[in-house]
């Protein structure tokens, strides 16, 4: 106790010598009740009386630490892990878990850009999109992110993320009663026009088209998270990992006549994978309102690396399978990902947290991205039996989250 408290005393002196302040010696005399002029030796004495004293060690050692906390002030008190953040434990040794809703919309950042479904070729009227990606319903779609955390230090923790679960399913029609309909091969980048169709019966003079494109996503990673000190009133915390991601999407356009006959339809099947691994590091910041209320900005990028493939199937009613091909590919992918969050802690075991996301993917194999850029063809005849795979792809996810938090 006495090494401790000279170790103090050195402390607070050489603050206020670079501080200018009052002699910290005295300050602790007089939480002690010395008087005034008290000297190092009678403080120590003071000090070896309280141990002597009656009391249980405990109330010594507090009035003690208190008296030189006073002394110091908050100006030069050492920092130390405040509110823990996203749900990290104040004790080294603990877990804790988190379960959260997760709402999430899917927008494709190449609408606009991508061939469309299909096109009207009124012979009284320039050749016009009949149906795109911009003509697809989007709607938020429910899924889940768990974590599970350990605390191995009071500023250090290991956490291990899922999300996903998201099932997007996203339809869009077109009719046209005189049959004008085609289904487009893709743009004419010569004449930015709308080039050729696909050169199929099925996808030629149809009075309707129908897209439907379906969509997963799930995410994985593991991170380490390190607690830094304080920044005016916010806490950062930094993070580093390893990512991984998988989105699949198939996409069927269908085109059909409103005759009855059976042949009279064509079907265009386009299946794309994406598998993403890589690191990632980033930034969290806390500001602490109080012990029960704090507000979290964090923000996240990464370079992964995507193994993609794609395989595509048209068919029609008469033939069955007139065209089927596939490709693979291996490329560069990023990753964006920033959120904003309020936890409401009620217990020390127990908070819950609302928040609202957004991942940004770029590199990525879409299911419309590679509709119309299977085939090559010279007057209707297949010359070219790979598919072609277009990887330059960019999606956007956003939305908001609900869940809890549980440490142990």
């Amino acid at each position: 106790m006495i090494a401790r408290l000279n170790l103090a005393v050195l402390v607070l002196w050489v603050a206020a010598a670079a501080s200018g302040a009052e002699a910290p010696l005295a300050k602790v005399a007089k939480e002690l009740g010395l008087p005034d002029g008290a000297s190092e030796a009678q403080v120590l004495q003071a000090i070896q009386g309280l141990k002597n004293a009656a009391q249980p060690q405990t109330t010594a050692t507090e009035k003690i630490e208190s008296a030189v906390d006073r002394a110091l002030g908050a100006k030069y008190q050492k920092y130390e892990v405040q509110a823990p953040t996203l749900g990290a434990s104040e004790k080294a040794g603990q877990w804790y878990g988190r379960a959260e809703a997760l709402f999430l919309f899917r927008y494709s950042l190449d609408e606009g850009s991508a061939a469309p479904f299909a096109i009207d070729e009124d012979d009284e009227d320039e050749p016009f999109v009949a149906l795109d990606t911009g003509d697809l319903d989007h709607s938020f779609k429910p899924g889940m992110r768990l974590t599970v955390g350990y605390q191995w230090s009071k500023a250090v923790s290991l956490e291990l993320t899922y999300f996903g679960l998201h099932s997007f399913d996203e339809e869009g029609d077109t009719s046209d009663p005189d049959g004008d309909l085609g289904g487009t091969f893709g743009l004419d980048e010569d004449s930015e026009g709308f080039g050729d169709t696909l050169g199929f019966d099925a996808f030629e003079s149809q009075d309707n088209f129908r897209a439907d494109l379906k969509s997963s996503l799930h995410s994985g990673e593991f991170n380490v998270r390190h607690q830094i000190s304080r920044i005016g009133t916010w806490v950062p915390t930094v993070v580093a990992g390893v990512r991984y991601l998988n989105i699949d999407e198939e996409l069927t356009v269908s085109a059909f006549d409103d005759g009855d006959a059976q042949a009279d339809f064509g079907v265009y099947e386009v299946n794309t994978q994406n598998h993403l691994i890589g690191l990632q590091l980033g930034l969290e910041l806390t500001h602490t309102f109080n012990d029960w209320a704090s507000v979290t900005v964090s923000g996240k990028s990464g370079m992964l690396a995507n193994a993609a493939s794609g395989e595509m199937t048209m068919r029609d009613g008469t033939d069955g399978i007139i065209y089927d091909a596939d490709d693979d590919e291996v490329g560069l992918a990023l990753l964006a990902e920033a959120g904003v969050f309020g936890t409401f802690r009620p217990h020390k075991n127990f908070d819950i947290r609302i928040g609202y996301n957004m991942l940004v993917l770029t590199g990525l194999a879409l299911g419309a991205n590679n509709y119309g850029l299977a085939v090559d063809q010279v007057d209707g005849d297949v010359v070219q039996s790979k598919m072609n795979l277009n990887r330059n792809g960019n999606l956007l996810y956003h939305g908001p989250s609900l869940g809890f938090t549980l440490r142990w």
